[in-house]
């Protein structure tokens, strides 16, 4: 039979991008992840310390009673920019918690991985936004919802997007 009389038709075809739920699963073991490599380098630098109890009326008390200095504070985004940038630069284009969810970065029009500076760059656009306000990184995180290539700002900017591997 001619391929205009056959009764089957091919499967629509699926996007390539990365959906939102991956997405933010591959941050959340991330996080976690980075969250605890993080704390366990911060405890013998004392960048993180207990706190008494006792709070001072009218201020709020820390979770878990735990506190994080200011230079733990930095020393933990640059463990973030690090392992990020580390991860997503390399040739897997992927972090751990990419690679769980089988999604990873890559170039928007060549699907070629993007390297370390893209990557670094990739991840201060993001940190920028939340050192700026909490709003303009919630946008960000939120922006593939709703963008056609499922790409947050700090993708647009780098020229990235992910994709399902």
């Amino acid at each position: 039979p001619s391929p205009d009389q056959q009764s089957w038709s091919p499967a629509p075809a699926r996007s390539p991008y990365a959906n939102y739920g991956a997405r933010v699963g591959a941050w959340l073991i991330d996080w976690v992840l980075v969250s605890v490599v993080g704390s366990i380098a911060l405890l013998p630098l004392h960048a993180v310390k207990h706190v008494s109890s006792t709070v001072a009326s009218g201020s709020s008390k820390p979770l878990f009673n735990i506190t994080i200095t200011n230079q733990g504070a930095i020393l933990f985004a640059l463990l973030v920019i690090i392992y990020t940038t580390a991860f997503t630069g390399s040739s897997r284009g992927q972090t751990i918690g990419m690679m769980v969810v089988r999604a990873k970065a890559v170039d928007a029009v060549t699907g070629t991985p993007i390297g370390h500076a893209r990557a670094l760059a990739r991840v201060l656009f993001e940190y920028l936004m939340v050192i700026l306000l909490f709003a303009p990184w919630a946008i960000d995180m939120l922006f593939p919802l709703w963008d056609a290539r499922r790409q947050t700002l700090h993708d647009k900017v780098t020229n990235t997007v992910v994709i399902r591997t």
